[in-house]
């Protein structure tokens, strides 16, 4: 029997033990609700400074907004002295109106007219994406007459031993960085402060590359007579969804095999990517690894420690603090975990064929990010009576498309529940909280931030919150 249990921290726990206020708070503000536990960033802060001092270097950490769009989180992180990562003008807004100054806020991503101009107003970094971005700057700049506009030059494309070795489709291949950066040597109105990456993947060997190439274009900039000082890396850091190891292994084994054999454990079949060829099970499950065995405090050592062949056998933290470089660290949902849970009322329990259909008053993009699959059981709150064993059943959203699937596969369960019970979706405040907004005719998921005092739980508006009087 498949089964993913969700890892908790302990106040998740004490949270889902209040249940009581928990139904009191679902009545009042709606179904699916998001509930975010703003004063938890603290810790996930804490976490990822005590790996950067160690080391002794110079760094910002940037919260991502795209993460989580909640402005209770964005106030909590202005509080916190972070930086903000935005990626479009509708969250450099947020950004400003929530604490932060425009020195504190990096721009990211493609960027329209209306984006750059409140950026450079603003005096915001701009982590400049292409050429024609880096032309729209000066031509604009012409207009606000600002002294100096800040930027970073995105890297596209990384190199090992002269092979790409990684291509996003975010930045600048090396011959456009060349230009770029000769652009920059003759408008005295752009100060390079260095280069960016953001590679999509948690994987260490990658990371270093890009950061290799990175170094290699500082070199550069500096025989140009630039001075660059920063280098950003994105990408995030690992993050452990699930409790168990050995849970996780034996299920998706079990799932892998079921393909096999049929046994229905997935809708209509669902492979996850996979194809079954005379028997055989090819292809590679398209799920992402939501176990790791690695903390974000023993990842983000490690890309420090990381020896670089090219540069003397020197780490990336000694690299770092012989030039004097400043790291801009992304950690991206790493800084989320336990931020957040997402709750939905029941609308209706069903049988279709010999399968139980329960349906959620929520909707698959309330939780899903882009396509991906969430490996990670709900918790169901009901006063029904406990089966003898766990049945499995599939959780179905609120919208009239046969696509609306909360999950492609059965959730083994010990109770059934009834209309106007609740279901509970564990650490989903990177990005699976409302990572997609399908159109205007959706009203978005509402917020709301939770507060622990004096054993209990006070929940305010998410727009509300505010940091410093919320905690009195």
């Amino acid at each position: 029997m498949i089964s993913f249990t969700a890892k908790k921290d302990d106040k998740t726990k004490r949270f889902i033990e209040q249940i009581k206020n928990l139904k009191t708070m679902i009545n009042s503000f709606s179904s699916p609700c998001n509930i975010i536990f703003p004063d938890s960033l603290d810790n996930n802060v804490k976490t990822i400074e005590n790996v950067l001092k160690k080391h002794n270097l110079l760094y910002k950490i940037f919260y991502a907004h795209k993460c989580n769009k909640s402005m209770s989180i964005v106030k909590e992180a202005a509080l916190l002295n972070l930086n903000c990562d935005v990626a479009n003008v509708h969250e450099l807004r947020r950004a400003l109106i929530s604490g932060f100054s425009g020195d504190r806020i990096e721009a990211t991503g493609p960027k329209n007219k209306e984006f750059l101009i409140l950026a450079i107003e603003q005096n915001v970094t701009i982590n400049v994406d292409n050429l024609d971005e880096l032309k729209a700057i000066l031509d604009l700049n012409k207009k606000i007459n600002k002294k100096k506009v800040n930027i970073l030059l995105r890297i596209s494309s990384f190199f090992k031993n002269y092979a790409i070795e990684k291509l996003t489709r975010f930045g600048m291949g090396y011959e456009d960085i060349l230009e770029a950066l000769s652009i920059i040597k003759k408008n005295s109105s752009l100060n390079l402060l260095g280069f960016s990456f953001h590679v999509d993947t948690v994987k260490n060997s990658e990371k270093v590359i890009a950061f290799t190439n990175a170094l290699k274009l500082t070199t550069k900039a500096l025989e140009m007579g630039l001075s660059p000082k920063v280098i950003d890396i994105g990408g995030g850091f690992k993050v452990n969804y699930i409790e168990s190891e050995d849970e996780w292994n034996s299920s998706i084994t079990e799932l892998k095999e079921s393909f096999l054999t049929f046994d229905s454990l997935t809708w209509n079949n669902e492979t996850f990517g996979m194809s079954i060829k005379n028997n055989t099970l090819t292809g590679t499950l398209n799920v992402y690894n939501f176990y790791s065995k690695e903390t974000l405090a023993e990842d983000l050592d490690l890309f420090l420690t990381t020896k670089i062949e090219e540069y003397q056998n020197q780490t990336v933290a000694d690299i770092l603090l012989e030039n004097m470089i400043t790291l801009y660290i992304e950690p991206g949902k790493s800084l989320l975990d336990n931020l957040g849970i997402s709750v939905a009322k029941v609308n209706f329990v069903k049988t279709i064929k010999n399968d139980t259909v329960i349906g959620l008053d929520m909707r698959r993009n309330d939780l899903v990010m882009v396509d991906s699959e969430v490996f990670l059981d709900p918790l169901v709150v009901s006063e029904e009576k406990e089966l003898d064993e766990k049945k499995g059943v599939y959780f179905v959203g609120n919208l009239c498309l046969e696509g609306d699937l909360i999950y492609k596969r059965k959730i083994f369960i010990k109770q059934i529940p009834k209309e106007g019970d609740l279901v509970i979706f564990f650490n989903t405040a990177g990005y699976f909280m409302d990572f997609n907004y399908l159109d205007q005719d959706f009203s978005v998921t509402n917020k709301v931030a939770a507060i622990e005092k004096d054993n209990t739980f006070v929940f305010y508006k998410d727009e509300l919150y505010n940091p410093i009087i919320s905690k009195e």
